[in-house]
């Protein structure tokens, strides 16, 4: 059962990296991590010691995926009204 809630999380990032085009690279290195960890953490095959652990590292790269999706979308913006300074 704890991986079906862990397939949640991480199907719910990978789409939301898809349709931002983020790499894993890049959110790897916005999160701090290695792109070989998050890759592991993202298909579910990361061993936590603790809940605490799992649910720091889920926030970690939630919040690196939402500055990320920040910066592309302000980008965007700056670019579709030609107000790029």
């Amino acid at each position: 059962m704890d991986a079906l809630l862990n397939e949640d999380w991480t199907a719910e990032v990978v789409g939301r990296m898809h349709r931002c085009r983020i790499s894993n690279l890049q959110l790897a290195e916005e999160c701090g991590y290695s792109a070989a960890y998050l890759s592991t953490v993202l298909n579910g095959n990361k061993v936590f010691e603790n809940d605490e652990a799992k649910e720091k590292t889920k926030n970690r790269i939630i919040e690196g995926l939402t500055r990320l999706e920040s910066k592309i979308l302000s980008a965007s913006r700056d670019t579709d009204d030609g107000s790029a300074d």
